[in-house]
């Protein structure tokens, strides 16, 4: 306020105007606006550091959150259980129902590991690392098609419990062995699509 007022003073040709003071005044002046520009320029600074900090944390959260090998593990039966219902079906075209039901069996274990190995690797990620499937696109890539295929399963073992307690109360007989191998083309086709589901999100997502 001091400097405008004797900005006009000095205008108006006022006597009363000190020229020292009115250069004085300047001087101050302007040293409050090259301050305060510095400021805002390390404000700015700051503010985009900041930023920048924060998009590096989220790029280490994105590339650290996400299936480890250790979840692996509960994956690999999936493989395996294509075998062990194979070597059930062609056991009941033999007519050896001790073998079909074993190899049946087996193939009912290793359907439910997979899938409490899946549920296992869901708590995980969402308790565990904060991965849902809004989180980022890798999120919702894994959760659409590993919960689509874990619901696929869980109608696969559905289906061979039904065939289980079927054999053991002696209902399945080998003259079954045809609708039984339809049944299993159904397990081979969910274990073909988890090869397909595992590449993608677990080698060429990661």
């Amino acid at each position: 306020m001091e400097f405008l007022r004797l900005v006009h003073d000095y205008a108006a040709g006022n006597d009363t105007a000190d020229r020292n003071a009115l250069e004085a005044s300047f001087t101050r002046a302007r040293g409050n606006v090259l301050f305060y520009r510095g400021r805002n320029g390390d404000l700015h600074d700051l503010r985009r550091r900041l930023h920048l900090l924060h998009r590096e944390e989220l790029e280490r959260a994105d590339a650290s959150a996400g299936p480890q090998g250790s979840d692996l593990q509960y994956h690999l039966p999936a493989f395996s259980s294509s075998l062990t219902i194979h070597l059930s079906v062609r056991a009941l075209h033999r007519g050896k129902i001790a073998a079909f039901n074993l190899f049946w069996f087996l193939t009912l274990i290793l359907g439910a590991i997979f899938l409490i190995g899946t549920g296992r690797e869901w708590h995980r990620l969402i308790y565990g690392e904060g991965l849902t499937i809004s989180t980022n696109l890798f999120g919702t890539t894994y959760y659409s098609l590993v919960g689509l295929h874990a619901f696929h399963v869980s109608a696969g073992l559905l289906g061979l419990g039904i065939v289980m307690v079927l054999s053991i109360a002696a209902r399945v007989k080998q003259q079954d062995a045809d609708r039984v191998e339809v049944f299993s083309l159904y397990w081979h086709f969910v274990d073909a699509v988890w090869i397909v589901v595992f590449t993608v999100v677990y080698i060429v997502g990661r």
